[in-house]
């Protein structure tokens, strides 16, 4: 477990926002820049100290990725479509070749936080039949809602299965002080810490 003190020196000297939500933190929840790839170096310096059993990362989706075997596989139970099938591809996992080499380098299993392309079509038909003219995207505030309570729920369920620090990256935007992530997180009553990596939020 990393101290409320080492954190919190880090993020002093890294220039980072930080809130801890109860005492020493069983989470450390990264939230980063989209697509600032100088927040990576930042993040592998928590994973260096952290050494997790698991990283939690939104850019996986609803896969996981076990260096032992090298290759990526959806989460048990979640339906997948051809645009899922698709990610599973080499060309198209190009964005997530640092998660995949750090979990080589540092021996942990990554596992993904979001819903897969088949689920968000569910999602999508679901809000159209409450709210006909509602416009859908990945950043729409419904749609995120639904996001962030399968980033919430992943946690929790994953948060049981080690006795060292569950290191979460996901874009900084998820844990403004309203996130769903929030509200499933205290519910359970688990100590964490989110680091806000963006300095322009």
């Amino acid at each position: 477990m990393l101290e409320k003190k080492v954190i919190r020196e880090w993020c002093i000297s890294n220039g980072c926002g930080y809130h801890f939500y109860g005492d020493e933190p069983l989470i450390i929840i990264l939230g980063e820049g989209y697509a600032k790839f100088q927040h990576h170096e930042e993040q592998e310096e928590i994973i260096e100290q952290a050494k997790p059993d698991y990283l939690l990362h939104e850019f996986l989706g609803a896969r996981r990725y076990d260096p032992g075997v090298k290759r990526h596989t959806f989460l048990e139970g979640v339906p997948v479509n051809c645009i899922d099938d698709f990610e599973l591809s080499d060309k198209s996992l190009s964005e997530d070749k640092h998660v995949m080499a750090w979990a080589e380098k540092y021996g942990f299993i990554a596992i993904g936080i979001d819903l897969s392309y088949a689920e968000l079509d569910i999602v999508e038909k679901e809000i159209h039949r409450k709210y006909p003219e509602y416009i859908c995207t990945t950043e729409s505030p419904i749609e995120v809602i639904y996001r962030e309570r399968r980033m919430g729920n992943r946690i929790v369920e994953y948060q049981p299965k080690t006795t060292k620090p569950l290191v979460v990256v996901m874009e900084a935007h998820h844990i403004r002080p309203l996130s769903q992530i929030h509200r499933i997180l205290k519910r359970e009553s688990i100590t964490y810490v989110c680091i806000n990596q963006d300095r322009e939020r």
